[in-house]
């Protein structure tokens, strides 16, 4: 681990049951690396590590590595919280808005025709598509804007060297 990044291993309510994110300490502030899951207890979490353990310095920045609600999903609540832009890239920005604008019903047929054209079994294809029904992940409050960052782009978070590699 390096010095001023701090990990943080966010529960998920599903087989996965963890997500890793990051808080790198900056030299004004904190930026946010990923967001886990929308749900009251991610939320408060984040209220709790961010009142007690990160209150010395103001958050200053959300970094979203990809769309996945797990990455992304408490993007607006922590950017209207804490008054903070949110950087993505414009693919990440896009996908995120375009899961949110589909139906329950339009997501999974939209899944299942993607599990078919890429021959994933038939079991496996319920197991995922049952979970997803079940999962009441609100993916409709992303922010209203963000900053873009792009392929290859360097990026100084902590006085490290980071760069946005899209795959």
């Amino acid at each position: 681990m390096r010095p001023r990044v701090y990990w943080i291993r966010m529960p998920l309510p599903f087989a996965l049951d963890h997500i890793n994110l990051w808080v790198v300490e900056e030299e004004g502030g904190w930026t946010l690396i990923d967001t886990g899951i929308d749900t009251p207890e991610t939320r408060g979490i984040w209220t709790h590590l961010l009142e007690n353990y990160f209150s010395r310095k103001p958050v200053q920045r959300l970094i979203c590595t990809h769309h996945h609600p797990d990455h992304m999903g408490l993007s607006g609540w922590l950017t209207e919280q804490y008054k903070i832009p949110l950087y993505t890239t414009q693919r990440e920005w896009d996908a995120f808005h375009l899961w949110e604008r589909l139906d329950q019903a339009s997501l999974i047929e939209t899944m299942r025709s993607f599990y078919r054209a890429g021959d994933v079994p038939c079991a496996r294809q319920e197991s995922d598509l049952e979970r997803r029904k079940s999962l009441r992940i609100r993916e409709r409050m992303g922010p209203s804007g963000f900053s873009a960052m792009h392929d290859s782009e360097d990026m100084l978070v902590g006085g490290y060297k980071w760069q946005v590699c899209v795959g």
